[in-house]
């Protein structure tokens, strides 16, 4: 009977088909027999068979993912769709249209008959919420004329490279296509890397030996896309490109590997999957990428400067949206974009903006610790002769805001000669929203974290104020770097709520500003920086400086290195008894012994000391009963912090007995595991 009905042929065809490409064996096997120009997901297929299933003249409706109308993987169905039928309605919803799932939804009709080629559209795609989705295409109906109702001509679809569904097209851009070359003609690309094992070859590059990346070593950037951002930039991790692993990639059966002559070569690369706008950046020589980061290369290296700012101007962005709505910009997207040359004084101003903003957003990036080229934290590079903090942030602040405007500017005119040489001034408009410039503007909580934590790194030996840049991360440990401030004697720093100890964090803190800064503006120092954190009633900056590297420091270490820290907090459990910051890089065999006998065995004295004092306290016959229960309180908590640093003694002294090292090659991850017992959880 069933199949019967399926034998059948029907005027009207109408279904919600299912949305599923994770085929198991049986499926797989009579999709690829069956339907093999429509195998990229269950509901192309259906889509294709509802259209044999209806008669001549007759209509199917549907509802299915819209990526059909531009994924290249669909490119066979929309094909077939337009030289044999022609949509008669359709309905582009917004990816929040449904409160039960985000999916990127659309619902059409189709005239199985090809003579008539008009359709209407309905683009809701600019509108967010279920509610207001309704709202609009009810509008819609009743009123042609509104701006996101539009008549299309599906004969006009062939125009475009892979013919994407992009009703809303501006006819200029079809002329743009019948009259200029596409950028593939300008570019090369030819594949990707894939390790068919990130965790055994990616890492990110703090994890690893300073000495041991760049061309020539074990370790290559490797560009993997990341959030938006434009012209440089969003580089942290690395890929083992050891002759071993070069061969593994070309090998394996899951892995690939770039052709050798795209080694070492500059490119232009984006993030494959974005929520937001595309965003392109330079791929440097000393990197190269995965698909995620794709990237392609360009056959004239002269042309670098003038196709970089193309594709970062609104014009691309306005193609590129018209050729692929979707959150997956690839790369014949890209290469699909119609080109028109710039000549003459016109090519210079191109590259004299693009240089400009090249440099902006890489000292932007270099302004992070995070990044590979970071030198010195900016209120250290802007303090010249200033004894103050705040007037140190002050000229980091105006610093900043310049650049912000400049790169801003510099934007908003390679986007008017751009939108000058395609003619769509009614179209487009050259201006740059602030949202859109990937460059920070000072914020003084966040910079005050990062400052608090650059000095962090001064005491470990990270940075030194002598040496900018990585005075060390790994090898051998050169104290002649250190001359100005010295770091931590053995890499260990305790956190504590109360100075217990000679390296005590604020008054290695205090210590730190008064070299950088001067001992007669401390206090306004220490008191900048607390305020930057908000402060409790009461609290002095000493104590909210201590709270913060106790309680919070750690998770923003966590964030900002991506839960690969390269400090890391070793902690006794829930009372918090026993907390201490060790560098990663620093860490030897003996580090647990050092830690448990300078430093827990010490505490537990401390411990001792303070619990004798409170119970004095408690039998002092002139002690008030507010004082009595405040130190009974306080008693009581300090015998549960001994009673956790009994059992963290014992596991610590277990751990410090393995004498257990670790091989910075494999990585926080797999070198975390072997002190999990011992460490904060990363969450």
């Amino acid at each position: 009977m069933q199949a019967q009905m399926l034998a059948q042929k029907y005027i009207v065809v109408v279904t919600n088909p299912p949305y599923h490409n994770k085929y198991n064996p049986a499926l797989k096997g009579f999709i690829l027999k069956q339907y093999a120009d429509y195998k990229t997901d269950l509901y192309s297929a259906f889509i294709y068979r509802c259209a044999n299933m209806t008669k001549k003249n007759g209509y199917y409706g549907m509802m299915t993912p819209f990526t059909w109308m531009f994924l290249t993987t669909h490119e066979k169905l929309r094909k077939y769709i337009n030289e044999n039928q022609n949509i008669s309605s359709l309905v582009q919803l917004e990816y929040s249209a449904f409160k039960e799932a985000t999916v990127p939804i659309c619902t059409f009709v189709i005239h199985n008959w090809r003579q008539i080629s008009l359709g209407e559209y309905v683009r809701l795609c600019n509108f967010k919420g279920e509610d207001t989705q309704s709202e609009k295409l009810k509008e819609a109906i009743m009123n042609p004329f509104v701006g996101y109702r539009y008549e299309f001509d599906g004969r006009n679809y062939k125009n475009i490279p892979g013919s994407p569904i992009a009703y809303w097209i501006d006819l200029r851009i079809h002329e743009l296509y019948k009259n200029s070359k596409l950028f593939l003609e300008y570019t090369i690309s030819d594949g990707q890397n894939k390790t068919g094992n990130n965790e055994e070859y990616l890492r990110m590059f703090w994890e690893v030996e300073n000495g041991a990346i760049g061309i020539g070593n074990k370790w290559l950037f490797y560009a993997k896309g990341g959030g938006y951002r434009k012209w440089a930039g969003n580089l942290h991790e690395v890929i083992n490109w050891s002759e071993e692993a070069r061969e593994h990639y070309k090998k394996d059966r899951v892995a690939r590997i770039l052709p050798e002559y795209l080694w070492y070569k500059k490119g232009i690369t984006w993030g494959a999957v974005t929520s937001s706008l595309p965003s392109f950046r330079i791929l440097p020589e000393n990197a190269t990428f995965d698909i995620k980061g794709s990237s392609l290369f360009l056959k004239n290296e002269n042309t670098y400067m003038f196709f970089l700012a193309f594709l970062n101007s609104c014009v691309s962005s306005y193609i590129l949206d018209l050729l692929n709505p979707t959150i997956s910009l690839q790369v014949r997207d890209v290469r699909c974009l119609p080109i028109k040359l710039a000549t003459g004084s016109l090519i210079d101003q191109i590259k004299t903006y693009t240089v400009t903003n090249i440099s902006i957003s890489q000292q932007d990036w270099d302004c992070n610790e995070t990044s590979w080229g970071f030198k010195q934290h900016p209120i250290i590079i802007f303090k010249k002769n200033i004894s103050r903090i705040a007037e140190a942030y002050i000229n980091w602040e105006g610093y900043a805001e310049r650049q912000f405007n400049k790169l801003q500017k510099n934007e908003e005119q390679l986007n008017k000669i751009f939108i000058e040489l395609y003619e769509l001034f009614d179209v487009l408009v050259p201006d740059i929203p602030n949202n859109q410039v990937t460059v920070c503007l000072a914020n003084r909580e966040r910079d005050t974290k990062s400052f608090l934590s650059y000095a962090i790194g001064c005491m470990m030996g990270r940075y030194s104020l002598d040496t900018p840049g990585l005075a060390y991360a790994g090898g051998e440990f050169d104290w002649s770097k250190y001359q100005t401030f010295l770091p931590d004697q053995d890499g260990i720093l305790p956190f504590t709520e109360q100075t217990y100890f000679e390296d005590d964090i604020i008054s290695r803190l205090e210590e730190f500003l008064k070299v950088t800064f001067g001992a007669e503006t401390l206090r306004e120092n220490m008191a900048w920086l607390a305020e930057s954190l908000t402060m409790k009633p009461n609290e002095t900056p000493a104590e909210r400086l201590r709270r913060y590297f106790f309680d919070e420091f750690y998770q923003d270490h966590l964030r900002i290195y991506q839960k690969r820290p390269i400090y890391w907090l070793f902690d006794s459990g829930k009372k918090k008894g026993f907390r201490a910051l060790v560098y990663l890089h620093r860490y030897t065999p003996e580090t647990l012994a050092a830690l448990r006998l300078n430093y827990l065995h010490e505490l537990q004295v401390k411990y001792n000391g303070e619990e004798r004092r409170l119970e004095q306290l408690l039998d002092a016959p002139g002690t008030s009963k507010a004082a009595k229960a405040e130190a009974a309180k306080q008693l009581q908590a300090l015998r549960l912090k001994q009673e956790e640093l009994v059992a963290y003694d014992k596991v610590l002294t277990d751990y410090a007995n393995r004498r257990i090292a670790f091989d910075m090659d494999d990585g926080v991850a797999a070198n975390y595991t072997k002190l999990e017992a011992l460490l904060a959880k990363i969450k």
